[in-house]
């Protein structure tokens, strides 16, 4: 390292890029060739890769006989659920796709029993389409706040130490247990172990926790690297998931053997 001019972890990074574009050719040698270009930067590439490497060494999560799970990979405005039919929709969804926001806002306006509630993380720069868009379809009632314990990131010369979640239900207003608009998420580093944009299981535990009961379905439009699921698994409430993207799909693949994909 000394001798190349670079950092220890930037040359364990160079190589471990390099070990993974043999592994997976189709994923890593068009990144390899940018980096090599210049195009693109060792560090900048560094959480893809921390992902495959997780894909690749993830250990499967067992799933309680008494749990449901159902995994699709298909995008969720073509779901077969039935109308009115489920009390809590907890997801994260693509921030810039406004088009998405609304999709979703009829999708849990379809779906939601009268009372039921759609939890969705959102980022500080996107809150406004969350909130103008899926107040077409439903209630606006709260955002929450989370703080980045862990870390933090610089945007347009802000230092984002918090992200919003917002509270939709769809009429009447039921209610739920009391809960804090402000919840700290101590651990913000585990976040994107499987996904880029991966959200912090404790704090999605929390959400599932106060806005359902043991047994419900809860619906995951936007799964991801499956933080939500594990939520589900490990506070035993049943889950069906949607996740578009056919490589994200082969990771929950990968961490949820034993549920019912399609």
């Amino acid at each position: 390292a000394k001798y190349l001019g670079v950092g220890k972890d930037t040359l364990r990074k160079a190589e471990a890029l390099v070990i993974a574009s043999e592994k997976a050719p189709e994923k890593f040698k068009a990144i390899l060739e940018k980096v090599d270009s210049g195009r693109r930067t060792i560090s900048n590439v560094a959480s893809e890769l921390a992902q495959w490497e997780n894909a690749e060494n993830v250990k499967p999560m067992p799933i309680p006989e008494s749990v449901e799970l159902s995994i699709s990979n298909t995008d969720f405005n073509h779901s077969d659920i039935a109308s009115g039919s489920v009390n809590l929709i907890v997801t994260d969804p693509v921030w810039e796709n406004k088009e998405q926001w609304t999709d979703l806002g009829r999708f849990a306006e379809r779906i939601l029993t009268g009372g039921g509630y759609l939890v969705v993380f959102t980022g500080n720069f996107h809150l406004d389409d969350a909130i103008i868009r899926l107040s077409q379809s439903l209630k606006f009632e709260m955002v929450m706040s989370v703080k980045l314990e862990a870390n933090h990131e610089i945007v347009l010369d802000w230092f984002i130490e918090a992200f919003p979640i917002c509270v939709f239900y769809k009429s009447p207003r039921v209610g739920h247990p009391k809960l804090s608009n402000f919840m700290v998420a101590k651990k913000a580093d585990r976040m994107k172990t499987f996904h880029l944009w991966g959200k912090n299981v404790e704090i999605t535990k929390t959400l599932i926790e106060k806005f359902s009961k043991p047994d419900d379905l809860i619906i995951e439009p936007c799964a991801g690297g499956g933080s939500t699921i594990q939520a589900c698994i490990e506070t035993k409430r049943n889950c069906i998931a949607y996740e578009i993207n056919p490589e994200t799909f082969q990771i929950l693949k990968k961490r949820f053997p034993d549920a019912k994909f399609n």
